[in-house]
């Protein structure tokens, strides 16, 4: 008996095992997931913040709050979508368990749903009652048919990729938006350093080659200047 105890222990420990190995996958996915996901977040609201402050021009106090705000969404997408899984992965605060994994592959392969979950519980039913032959066989049985099924391959790191494009079309945006409008830049500029104040740029300039010139008192000067801008103003004068 004490030889078939044996064997049955480590049946139990061979499907105990497949299972964990099943659930570090899964916390792998999902932490693979978690990156692309953050980083689409952070990019997305990053690229609206810095749009809405492209228009708004806010204040000094304002930018402060919008950029505290966004530090803590950062935190806040940092323990949803990496932190969590990281924790599940070294099996600390795990909410996926043994009976949460045997459900996933046996919806992945239905051809072992209940023949797993069965076997589960007569395991429990064996640690209850270790004597029992006919509980032990089965197991056994059942263990050995189920030993050839890979369960990690009821998840595929490869259906992420379909999440890339959330992460790539903010980036994409961001860049072709920083190339195109050079006032985008400066807008992103005012949001990092959100204490430090901005006066709001005149939307034309005075370009002049004037250098090193002499002029006597009381007799005209030709200044040559040009204007630049997408408003120009009607006079000019020196100060």
């Amino acid at each position: 008996m004490r030889c078939i105890l044996v064997a049955v222990s480590l049946s139990q420990h061979t499907l105990i095992s497949k299972l964990e190995n099943f659930i570090k996958k899964y916390y792998q996915n999902q932490l693979l997931r978690g990156v692309i996901l953050g980083i689409s977040l952070l990019l997305a609201g990053f690229f609206f913040l810095s749009f809405a402050e492209y228009f708004g021009r806010f204040s000094t106090t304002t930018r402060t709050t919008i950029f505290i705000s966004y530090i803590l969404l950062c935190f806040g997408v940092l323990f949803w979508y990496v932190l969590r899984p990281v924790l599940g992965l070294i099996n600390v605060n795990r909410k996926f368990g043994i009976r949460d994994a045997s459900l996933l592959v046996g919806n992945h392969f239905p051809e072992v749903k209940d023949k797993l979950l069965n076997t589960l519980q007569l395991q429990n039913e064996a640690s209850n009652a270790p004597q029992n032959s006919l509980i032990i066989a089965s197991i056994e049985q059942k263990t050995k048919e189920l030993k050839p099924i890979p369960f990690t391959r009821a998840i595929s790191f490869k259906k992420n990729y379909k999440y890339v494009k959330f992460a790539l079309l903010p980036a994409l945006a961001l860049l072709f938006v920083l190339i195109v409008s050079p006032g985008f830049k400066k807008s992103s500029e005012r949001l990092v350093k959100f204490n430090k104040h901005y006066e709001i740029e005149a939307p034309f300039d005075f370009i002049t080659n004037l250098h090193n010139v002499e002029a006597v008192q009381n007799q005209n000067i030709d200044i040559p200047l040009e204007l630049k801008g997408d408003q120009i103003p009607k006079d000019a004068y020196i100060h």
